[in-house]
C-alpha cells in the first residue's frame, strides 16, 4: 500500500497556506491473492521440522526444566490458595466466637438488671394482693 501523499499548494486562504492530504488506495491483484493462499499449506514439512526440533536434546532439556518450573509454580499457587482459605476460615471462627461472647455478656447484663426488677414487681404484686 502506498503511503499517503501530502500536496502543499501555494494558494493562500485567510493568510495561511492550504494543505491538502490525499491518499491513494492500491487494489490487490489476483496474482497477489493467489500467493497469499499458499502460506500455511506445508503442514507435512512443518510437522517434520517440529519432530526434528523435539528430538534435539537441548530442546528436551529446556522442556523438562519448563515443566518442572510449571509444577513448582502450580504447587506454590495451590499452597497459597490453601493458606488464604485457612486464614478466611480462622477469621470467620474468631468473628463467630466474638459474637458468642458478646451475646453471653449481653445476656448476663440483662439478667443482672432484669432479675431484681422482676423480683421487686413480683414482691409488690404478692404484698398488695
Amino acid at each position: 500500500m502506498d503511503p499517503p501523499k501530502i500536496v502543499i499548494t501555494t494558494e493562500r486562504l485567510n493568510g495561511g497556506s492550504l494543505i491538502r492530504k490525499t491518499s491513494i488506495r492500491r487494489r490487490v491483484s489476483l496474482k497477489e491473492d493467489r500467493r497469499q493462499d499458499k502460506y500455511g499449506n506445508l503442514t507435512g514439512s512443518y510437522a517434520r521440522i517440529k519432530n526434528t526440533m523435539l528430538l534435539d536434546r537441548g530442546v528436551q532439556n529446556n522442556l523438562e526444566s519448563l515443566q518442572e518450573r510449571w509444577r513448582m509454580i502450580m504447587f506454590m499457587y495451590d499452597d497459597c490458595v490453601e493458606m488464604v482459605k485457612t486464614r478466611q476460615q480462622n477469621r470467620l471462627c474468631r468473628r463467630q466466637l466474638k459474637q458468642k461472647c458478646e451475646l453471653i455478656a449481653l445476656a448476663i447484663v440483662y439478667s443482672t438488671l432484669a432479675i431484681p426488677v422482676f423480683m421487686a414487681v413480683l414482691l409488690a404484686y404478692v404484698i398488695f394482693l
